[in-house]
């Protein structure tokens, strides 16, 4: 069914798992619980698609146009979704483990994927160079996810679990990570200028390189960070812990307030 001209078909519950679908019409389809398991939609023209509670395990939706699509209760276990567009998607409750979506360059800007019910699980996903300007990914599960490079201006990644993510290079201007489990994350040459993350857990990632400017990390835990280079001007590290952290008296120096932090030695800040 390559190229195959859908347009608005009727396919919900249809089985359709291993078909070849690459670059067909399925502009406006119903697929409500269709099984699309290992599916070839490269390049297809999804549009407005109805895909909720869909199942697309492996499916290949590289260079596919899923602008507007309903994807709500979709299951996208180890789905590639490599330059798919992703504009104005309705993705509540999807499951997308280990999804691959790796420079997904019309983005998920202002795409909500908050919590309704439980926590969003993109554990080992790839999002890198992802467009995620102003989502709202709070109580996300990002555990061991790769955002390298990605673009998170603005969004809500309030106590978010990204232990052990490579978030190398990722831009967090003016970003919320209130509370966040960033715990042993690769966060070098990171931008986090303006970000809020009070309250988050820091501890032995490795900020080394990343700016820091003018973020608010009030009540941080950055116990055994790295943060060789990092650049601290005008940050808020009151209440923080810094015991055992790579970091040195100049960089400190940076800082707006140090009140009440536990410093790389152990002593309290007054």
């Amino acid at each position: 069914m390559s190229k195959a001209s859908l347009l608005g078909a009727l396919l919900g519950e249809a089985d359709l798992s291993e078909a070849n679908l690459n670059k067909a019409n399925l502009c406006t389809a119903d697929l409500v619980k269709a099984n699309l398991s290992g599916a070839d939609l490269r390049g297809a023209d999804l549009r407005g698609c109805d895909l909720r509670k869909a199942t697309l395990d492996r499916a290949n939706l590289d260079e596919a146009d899923l602008g507007g699509a309903i994807l709500s209760g979709a299951v996208l276990r180890g789905a590639s979704l490599k330059l798919s567009i992703l504009s104005v998607p309705i993705l509540s409750q999807e499951d997308l483990a280990d999804a691959v979506m790796a420079s997904a360059q019309a983005g998920l800007s202002g795409l909500s994927i908050a919590d309704t019910g439980r926590a969003t699980d993109l554990r080992g996903a790839d999002l890198s160079q992802a467009v995620l300007s102003g989502a709202d990914l709070r109580g996300c599960d990002l555990g061991e996810a790769v955002l390298w490079g990605a673009v998170l201006y603005g969004a809500n990644l309030a106590e978010a679990n990204l232990f052990q993510a490579d978030l190398s290079e990722a831009i967090f201007g003016g970003a919320i990570l209130s509370g966040a489990n960033l715990s042993k994350a690769i966060l070098r040459r990171a931008g986090f200028p303006l970000a809020i993350l009070c309250g988050a857990d820091l501890s032995e990632a490795d900020l080394s390189g990343s700016w820091l400017i003018q973020a608010k990390l009030a009540g941080v835990n950055l116990g055994r960070a790295k943060l060789n280079g990092a650049n601290l001007e005008r940050s808020d590290l009151s209440r923080a812990n810094l015991r055992s952290a790579s970091i040195t008296s100049e960089q400190l120096a940076q800082a707006d307030s140090l009140v009440g932090a536990i410093l790389p030695d152990g002593t309290i800040h007054e």
